[in-house]
């Protein structure tokens, strides 16, 4: 019984020597079949290019003989000539080109100076007629002046409205007269000030006022019984202050 189990494990071990065998010898052939596809490859690319070299070395030895051929033909004059005029147009295609002279009218051309001569006495008689002239223009200068600035008050005063209370006149009613605002009255009452010339008006007092350019109240002047005025001028804000 022993040596049957010993007969049996010496077969199953010669079993598993032989697969591993095998399986060494097929990773073999499968190492060597990749090397051959690989040097097949680059032979046959090496092959390719070869193959090309030989057909550009063929198409250029064609274009020889063509040439070769014309050449035999040409009679004995003319490839003299070409051999003599081939060498002398490549040596001036290589030559530079020479630069153009400078032209005489890129050249700036001076003018000399001459002397002139001055006359004392036209300039004399020139100074002395242009004196008045600057005299009358200074004139005409200062009456310009003086009437733009007469012109300037005229219109100044014009922008002013004066008027005279009477009896039984007040401010509210003064301000409904001449189209003004009595918002602008009530903000100007609640600054009036000292002696309170907007609450003691009285009639015989004179009062003038001016207005803005959309025509509401711009400055509102109160005579005062002592001779003086009270001023008041809007704000830009839209309120109003007393001139102090």
């Amino acid at each position: 019984m022993v040596s049957w189990v010993n007969f049996c494990a010496k077969k199953a071990s010669n079993v598993r020597t032989k697969q591993q065998y095998m399986r060494g010898v097929a990773m073999k052939l499968i190492a060597i079949r990749a090397l051959w596809d690989k040097l097949r490859a680059k032979g046959g690319h090496k092959l390719t290019t070869v193959l090309e070299q030989a057909a550009t070395l063929s198409r250029h030895s064609a274009m020889l003989t063509r040439i070769q051929h014309a050449w035999r033909h040409l009679p004995r004059l003319h490839r003299r000539l070409l051999m003599i005029l081939v060498p002398v147009v490549v040596v001036l295609a290589l030559l530079p080109s020479p630069t153009p002279p400078e032209s005489s009218s890129d050249k700036p051309v001076r003018q000399a100076r001459q002397p002139v001569a001055i006359n004392p006495d036209a300039s004399r008689s020139l100074s002395s007629s242009t004196a008045p002239s600057s005299t009358a223009s200074q004139n005409a200068s200062s009456v310009a002046d003086s009437a733009t600035s007469q012109e300037s008050s005229t219109a100044e005063e014009s922008a002013w409205t004066r008027h005279q209370i009477e009896s039984g006149d007040t401010l509210a009613k003064v301000f409904r007269r001449y189209d003004l605002a009595l918002t602008d009255l009530y903000s100007i009452a609640n600054i009036e000030g000292e002696g309170k010339p907007i609450s003691r008006i009285q009639p015989g007092q004179w009062i003038r006022f001016k207005r803005t350019s959309s025509g509401a109240l711009d400055i509102l002047q109160i005579e005062t019984e002592k001779g003086q005025s009270a001023l008041y001028f809007r704000l830009s804000d839209g309120g109003f202050a007393r001139q102090r």
